[in-house]
């Protein structure tokens, strides 16, 4: 053998250098999921059927289809060596502090009881915010159609971000979950009160950069929880916490929790209409004007349900089982009292029909339905949906650039790609689609007169012309670029994004269509994006909490 370097050798090593260069860190994830494809080949060549892979006692990827972004996204499932379809299992789900972890694993040496466990993505450092709830939300519904859940024994848990994650489901959806584990994640502080019927296991340590918001102010908060058990690690740091994460006696804690539909006393907040369900009760709105909507609802007795409520336009009561329905009395805010019986519906529905006294709430014989659900996330409710960009069929550069921003969102992580590559579109391809009531949009309107722009115009509530914009029949001149949330004409639980201007050098000047940078619930509203209307002019930036208000300067 020769140790002289061929030209043929040098050729395979610049090859390979440019190769690593171009893709960098995503290289690894390149050849793995190669792997992967030639695996599955080989057990579709040697004639093996999809049931014996998914339903096997082992850890496996399971791929689905992701039509927030028509994407083929997976997780990691364990399945216990006694799982059967006979059978329902308590579900650990495991949120990715990356793209992408590989944890379920560790649970084929969890002997107390068979359990199923899963590594969910949330497709970057979100904390399971916008993007990453609509990317737990789809790997769910898949796993929920495919394995036998007791969905009473649903928990879940996560590690730095994955801990922010498991905050926020657990404080937007408390009735899903019977617990959680957080290992050092962000909470919404605010938003705490929404998990008083759950068992919350919080490991930290002292060496912790993150040891006050992750766990020194939520226990503070949480000191009167009836089942928060806070776990304080000595000396360790950030990074060292997952070393001590799976522990077997914090999982047999965990799991020994049940969910229980009808507690005694909820207590839930909302800055989201995304987010109004707890337990026995659900809010149907948060009122025009309001960022945040707040109930809480107390059984006193057999014979008493007792009902605070603010910043809401009403809510729906589900009778629990606790109560003794021969006759029983309903209070609201202390003033109102209600008396019901056995000839009652189940579900009881409060409007507040009288908008000069915000105390006010009683029985309705009907109630639509809540549809349209932006209120709170204002222009980033479309990120919830199955989403689109749209452009002119001829497009400019300062569009193209707005088109990317929106298709290749960043988050505020330490690594701020978020892994999401929403498809582009333009105005001919979309009013052709099969489709076009099934997903939301953000749409850059370029001023023509497509017909298209024309129908979504319609719905806009903000107006852009060349001379400037108006709202609500006031006109303000001059430069402008204007982001609203618009009502689908296809779809009435979709939304558009509308982006109008009247000069292309106004978005390259506005802050949020040079770059998007999608912000967490752990920080609560955000004072630009989460407006239903947001308008940058000459004079700076005006928001639009809702149609009801006026704008605000920023």
């Amino acid at each position: 053998m020769s140790d002289t370097v061929t030209d043929y050798d040098k050729l395979a090593l610049r090859q390979g250098h440019e190769y690593i260069n171009k893709f960098g860190r995503g290289l690894s994830a390149i050849l793995a999921q190669a792997t992967v494809l030639r695996n599955n080949i080989q057990s579709i060549s040697d004639g093996e059927h999809l049931d014996d892979t998914l339903y096997s006692p082992e850890t496996k990827r399971v791929f689905f289809f992701n039509k927030m972004y028509n994407a083929v996204n997976y997780y990691r499932i364990y399945l216990p060596e006694d799982y059967s379809g006979n059978k329902k299992y308590p579900l650990i789900i495991i949120y990715s502090t990356l793209e992408y972890n590989d944890r379920a694993k560790f649970f084929q040496n969890y002997t107390h009881e068979s359990v199923i466990a899963v590594d969910i993505s949330m497709r970057g450092m979100t904390l399971g915010s916008y993007i990453g709830e609509a990317a737990i939300q789809a790997a769910l519904e898949d796993l929920f159609s495919k394995y036998n859940i007791d969905m009473d024994r649903i928990y879940c848990t996560g590690t730095s971000n994955g801990a922010g994650g498991t905050w926020a489901q657990l404080e937007t959806f408390p009735d899903r979950f019977a617990g959680g584990y957080v290992v050092s994640g962000h909470p919404n502080l605010e938003l705490l009160c929404n998990i008083e019927n759950t068992k919350l296991l919080c490991l930290s340590s002292d060496a912790d950069y993150m040891n006050n918001v992750a766990f020194k102010k939520p226990m503070k908060l949480l000191e009167n929880h009836p089942d928060c058990i806070p776990i304080s690690a000595d000396q360790l740091s950030h990074q060292m916490l997952e070393f001590v994460w799976f522990k077997q006696q914090p999982f047999e804690q965990l799991l020994s929790a049940r969910r229980n539909l009808y507690p005694d006393k909820i207590v839930y907040k909302s800055t989201s209409n995304r987010h109004r369900k707890a337990y026995w009760v659900e809010i149907h709105s948060i009122a025009d004007g309001q960022t945040d909507g707040m109930i809480d609802a107390r059984i006193c007795s057999p014979q008493k349900i007792e009902i605070h409520c603010a910043g809401i336009n009403g809510f729906t009561i589900t009778i629990p089982p606790q109560i003794n329905t021969t006759e029983f009395i309903v209070s609201i805010n202390d003033e109102y009292i209600y008396t019901f019986n056995k000839e009652c519906s189940r579900h009881i529905c409060f409007a507040q029909t009288n908008t000069q006294c915000s105390n006010f709430f009683e029985p309705v014989d009907s109630y639509t339905p809540l549809v349209d659900m932006h209120k709170g996330n204002g222009l980033l409710d479309v990120y919830l949906d199955p989403l689109s960009i749209v452009v002119p069929v001829e497009i400019p550069e300062s569009i193209n650039a707005v088109a990317v921003a929106y298709s290749e969102p960043y988050c505020n992580g330490f690594i701020p790609k978020i892994y999401v590559k929403y498809p582009i579109v333009n105005y001919d391809e979309l009013i052709c689609a099969t489709d076009i009531a099934e997903r939301s949009y953000v749409v850059i309107d370029d001023g023509s007169d497509h017909p298209l722009l024309n129908e979504i115009r319609k719905k806009a509530r903000v107006n852009c012309s060349v001379s400037g914009w108006s709202y609500n029949g006031k006109v303000y001149q001059g430069k402008c670029c204007v982001q609203q949330i618009v009502n689908s004409p296809w779809n009435p639980a979709r939304n558009i994004h509308l982006i109008s201007y009247n000069d292309s050098t106004m978005l390259k000047k506005n802050l949020f269509t040079r770059k998007l940078v999608i912000p967490t619930y752990a920080n609560g509203r955000h004072a630009f994006l989460n407006n239903d209307a947001l308008i940058f002019d000459e004079a700076g930036y005006h928001g639009i909490l809702d149609y009801s208000c006026d704008p605000i300067n920023l």
